[in-house]
């Protein structure tokens, strides 16, 4: 088996089915399996799933989870039921608008032997599959290049997740950084310390933004949280640390200053300043960090309460 197509899906039903399809299209020169990891869904995903399942039992195997373990979880409980010399990510409410996704990808894969993965561009997409912005990297004010280096990739994750495809002993063999705290960006860290990173110029997948997305519909403090999370789980990693503690530091306050700049009333930035001093105060954050983090972004409190409690004119 060449490539398993691992699609974790909850709450999907207005979407699964298009996702699904969009991987039975796919023409390829190999085989290929689509495994579904369904989490307890309350929507009917799971009947849409097994409907499909039965519908397609060569190419459909579906892993029905006893109880909800959640997104990173659901990917990390199906995996060991992919049989792919590949793993292609698919989200439940994403889905693939090109029929030769999976092809081009392993042709690039192939052709540069000692790649880890693979991502590509993808298209971003409302609830209706109304196209909100056909180049990702665009919408989101990032950039990317044919082969992405390690550190590139440690401040902020960097691929769609539903364009990602990699060696499956990449993930079956993750360190214990990874599996105390799986994530996207830790997925793309993790492939990316495997091997090259391959960029596939071409929008492949469609990434869809709608109001019960799991990240895109969250708040701008939950969401910087959850990466400060992920940054502190790295640096508790002596290795990684060793090698990219210095941008890990820097990420930590490009995260934090994205959440003060665009934080609105007085009360959320003293909110905000509370939950940095505390987060910098654990271990093992270095003593330069929290003096100079923790001063600097005091000052810029004591002056935007400055600025906002002057008297008018």
């Amino acid at each position: 088996m060449k490539v398993s197509v691992l699609i974790i899906t909850y709450n999907h039903a207005p979407f699964i089915a298009q996702a699904i399809e969009s991987a039975l299209m796919q023409r390829t020169s190999f085989d290929y399996e689509i495994v579904i990891g369904e989490d307890c869904s309350t929507d009917g995903t799971r009947e849409i799933v097994r409907s499909y399942a039965q519908t397609h039992p060569d190419r459909i195997r579906p892993v029905f989870h006893k109880h909800n373990l959640g997104g990173s979880a659901n990917g990390q409980a199906t995996l060991p039921a992919c049989r792919g010399e590949y793993v292609a990510i698919l989200e439940g409410d994403d889905y693939w608008v090109s029929d030769r996704k999976l092809e081009k990808q392993v042709a690039l894969l192939e052709g540069r032997p000692g790649s880890a993965g693979c991502f590509a561009n993808s298209i971003v997409v409302d609830d209706a599959g109304n196209v909100i912005s056909p180049d990702f990297f665009a919408y989101y004010g990032s950039q990317t290049k044919p082969e992405i280096r390690t550190e590139d990739i440690v401040p902020f994750g960097l691929s769609p997740a539903n364009t990602v495809i990699f060696k499956r002993e990449v993930l079956s063999n993750a360190p214990k950084w990874y599996r105390r705290y799986p994530t996207h960006c830790g997925m793309d860290l993790l492939i990316s310390l495997n091997g090259p990173y391959l960029f596939l110029n071409e929008a492949v997948g469609a990434y869809r933004l709608h109001p019960g997305s799991n990240w895109s519909s969250r708040s701008l403090p939950y969401q910087v949280s959850i990466n400060l999370r992920y940054l502190k789980n790295l640096y508790d990693d002596e290795l990684i640390r060793r090698e990219y503690g210095a941008v890990i530091r820097e990420s930590v306050e490009a995260h934090l200053n994205n959440l003060f700049t665009n934080t609105g009333s007085l009360r959320e930035r003293a909110e905000v300043l509370r939950h940095f001093i505390k987060f910098l105060a654990a271990p093992p954050w270095n003593r330069e960090l929290i003096v100079t983090g923790t001063e600097r972004f005091y000052r810029r409190f004591v002056n935007t309460a400055r600025r906002r409690l002057r008297p008018s004119a």
